[in-house]
């Protein structure tokens, strides 16, 4: 799906469960635009199965394997990456478990950062991201991502360093 939102344009890459190969088409998509001299970003906005680095920050195993090959780093990780949590699980539990609310507005002004006019955006979905979320809007994820249309009213609860750093 490509996107238009006044401050660049992309795609949102989503599909309906882990495992089936969103980061992969992410990347491969990332490739072939950077191949093609194109400037081009990513931003995952929930990732779980988080890994701790040395200075003991969770590190996002997709945003890592997908910004290997020709991406543009055009903002702050935190700005790519907003939520990162360790458990390896669905971004709701995984949330819970951290005491954070995702935020869609947070997401969009993270969006923001991270998307420029003169760069491709790929946002990529996490599997089940509104899995028991009685608040969210069924096709909210796009909107988020810096589509337009409504958006769920959240409490706009901003990450904190708890779930950024995990159990590390």
């Amino acid at each position: 799906m490509t996107m238009k939102n006044g401050m660049g344009h992309g795609f949102f890459i989503t599909g309906t469960d882990t495992g089936i190969g969103k980061t992969y088409v992410a990347r491969l998509l990332l490739e072939g635009l950077a191949a093609a001299r194109q400037t081009v970003t990513y931003m995952k906005p929930v990732q779980t199965g988080c890994t701790c680095d040395a200075e003991g920050n969770l590190v996002a195993p997709d945003f890592d394997y997908v910004m290997k090959n020709g991406a543009y780093m055009s903002a702050e990780m935190e700005d790519h990456v907003p939520y990162r949590f360790e458990p390896a699980c669905s971004p709701h539990l995984a949330a819970s478990l951290a005491g954070v609310t995702i935020s869609l507005e947070y997401i969009r002004e993270k969006f923001s950062r991270v998307s420029d006019k003169k760069s491709i955006a790929i946002v990529e979905g996490a599997g089940g991201i509104f899995r028991n979320n009685h608040h969210a809007r069924p096709h909210a994820a796009p909107a988020a991502a810096g589509r337009g249309g409504h958006v769920a009213t959240h409490r706009n609860t901003q990450p904190h360093a708890a779930h950024l750093r995990g159990a590390c």
